[in-house]
């Protein structure tokens, strides 16, 4: 029994990284990162392939800002897709 590869795949990384913020608290609350954190306490989270050896961690704010700054839809029903090559405001939206 082995590890079930397509089912991380299939994961976009909005929809992993909405999954480790706790928003219960409505728009007006801190919403602290439920994930994994570095000494200091800051969120991590790891994105890109193993596959094609684009695999790094990149820290939660930088994330969220782009999820959230981009052209690319955060609405939680449109969770999907890559932020890859998203234009964001500030230039070219890679991570």
């Amino acid at each position: 029994m082995g590890v079930n590869i397509a089912a991380f795949q299939s994961r976009s990384l909005a929809e992993r990284f909405w999954r480790r913020v706790d928003y219960s608290g409505g728009l007006e609350a801190c919403w602290p990162w439920k994930g994994a954190q570095d000494k200091h306490g800051y969120g991590w989270i790891t994105i890109g392939s193993m596959l094609d050896g684009s695999r790094h961690t990149e820290r939660c704010p930088r994330v969220a800002y782009i999820l959230t700054h981009s052209t690319y839809s955060v609405e939680p029903s449109r969770r999907e897709g890559s932020m890859r090559a998203t234009p964001t405001p500030s230039g070219n939206g890679m991570l």
